[in-house]
């Protein structure tokens, strides 16, 4: 007689194909007892016979067929049930052999991409283009800080020989120029203060030139403009203006009156006509100093920049009394001023203006200027094309994006080259994208604004 057990509810009873209880199908056993005695078969001898699996119950519950030998752990599939008998598992896919053409050109393949990387991790980098070649002849001038934050030392660095040649000490300045006699001396600016070195030995001592509220260099660094705000008996103090020269410490009053605007920026074009942005009461805007009187040219706006053709790169002033939590320079949007040619032109893009932090070089042709600003959530340099029109003047990024920590950045352009510093890094740029610029061994990270000389 055949008996049913219901594995899921433990039913048992006679030879039923469903459990009556929870309709799962049965599992049939034969009667032992009525089945004749069967001799067991011997084991294969290469494989030893598998130990039977414990009972399922008590007294009457059948004992489990005898279990499979295991497979190896890396031929295990995923553990599915067996269901009437049959083996759930698929039979193994049998892969169609290649053809020979078919493995020839694999194996070729192969050797190539092995070869390919082998050269890409051996091989020299690409020679740079022909203007940074030519520019990299040039000399990189620029101050290394000192242990103080406020003193460091200039260096003179030729990238192209690999030579790096220490120079005296100094502030750190916001302003590296070619001064003197044929550009021999090198000048320096620090707030409102101006230094001239006559001789570039690493014991020469800078020889003060100028100290004031602002100080700006004329093209060439034969002299600076000054401007000082000096006390007097009224109300508000006297704006004074003056011309001092380089090589003789010789200085010409300028301009003398008494105001009460504050002096923001100063910029002198290639006539060496400055130019300077006041904000006080019925004064805001941006002046050209004629004889003893100041012409206003610009309304409201405070100067970045003035180019060596006397274009303007102005923008609307920032209040911050007690100025940016971080340390970081105020935002100014950016707006190019034409005389004559209309009114300003806005750098940025349809959804974005320039917001500038500061202007860092123009080129030698007054063509293109290089600006530390944010664009778009992007803080960068940014290059902007300096030619008359209307609308909008789209700058081009030339530098990697900068966190809003980093403040020591320069530039300076050297022919059609760009190069800029962030961070101690050094850069190259011919307006579309940039190359990191390796220093010579033992040439330390450059701090803040650049110089490049022709020698």
């Amino acid at each position: 007689m055949t008996r049913a057990l219901c594995l899921r509810c433990d039913w048992e009873g006679d030879g039923r194909t469903a459990c009556p209880r929870c309709g799962t199908t049965l599992y049939r056993v034969p009667d032992q007892a009525a089945e004749p005695a069967r001799e067991p078969r011997p084991p294969e001898p290469a494989e030893p016979p598998s130990a039977p699996a414990p009972s399922a119950g008590g007294p009457g519950r059948p004992t489990a067929a005898p279990a499979r030998p295991p497979r190896p752990a890396a031929d295990r599939g995923p553990v599915t049930p067996t269901i009437d008998g049959d083996d759930p598992q698929a039979p193994p896919r049998t892969r169609r052999p290649l053809s020979r053409p078919v493995r020839w050109a694999a194996a070729v393949g192969a050797v190539a991409l092995v070869a390919g990387l082998t050269w890409a991790r051996t091989a020299s980098p690409p020679p740079p283009p022909p203007s940074l070649a030519a520019a990299l002849e040039g000399t990189l001038v620029y101050a290394s800080p000192g242990d103080d934050g406020a003193t460091g030392r200039l260096w003179f660095v030729n990238v192209a020989k690999g030579t790096a040649i220490e120079g005296p000490r100094t502030v750190l300045p916001d302003e590296i120029v070619p001064s003197g006699p044929g550009g021999s001396w090198i000048g320096v600016r620090a707030g409102g203060t101006a230094y001239v070195f006559h001789k570039l030995s690493p014991s020469a001592r800078p020889d003060l030139l100028a100290e004031g509220a602002l100080v700006a260099w004329v093209p060439g660094g034969s002299a600076v403009y000054l401007v000082t705000r000096d006390p007097s008996r009224q109300d508000c103090p006297t704006l004074h203006i003056s011309f001092v020269n380089a090589q003789n410490h010789g200085d010409a009053d300028l301009y003398d009156r008494m105001t009460c605007a504050f002096p923001d920026g100063i910029g002198v074009d290639g006539l060496t006509r400055p130019f300077v942005s006041l904000d006080g009461p019925g004064e805001r805007g941006v002046y050209e100093l004629g004889y003893k009187t100041l012409h206003r040219v610009v309304p409201d706006y405070t100067l970045l920049g003035v180019s060596p053709l006397g274009d303007m790169l102005v923008g609307p002033r920032v209040t911050v009394p007690t100025g940016p939590a971080d340390g970081a320079s105020p935002i100014l949007r950016t707006l190019l001023v034409w005389k004559g040619v209309g009114g300003p032109l806005v750098i940025g893009t349809p959804r974005n203006d320039l917001r500038a932090e500061r202007f860092l070089a123009w080129s030698k042709d007054g063509h293109e200027a290089a600006i530390l600003g944010t664009l778009g959530g992007t803080r960068a340099v940014w290059l902007i094309e300096v030619t008359p029109g209307t609308g909008r003047e789209r700058p081009r990024r030339v530098g990697p994006a900068l966190a809003p920590q980093i403040d020591s950045v320069g530039a300076t352009f050297a022919g059609d080259e760009l190069f800029m510093t962030a961070a101690g890094v050094l850069y190259a740029s011919s307006g579309h994208g940039y190359r990191e610029v390796a220093l010579p061994k033992g040439a330390p990270p450059p701090s803040g604004p650049i110089l490049w000389l022709d020698r």
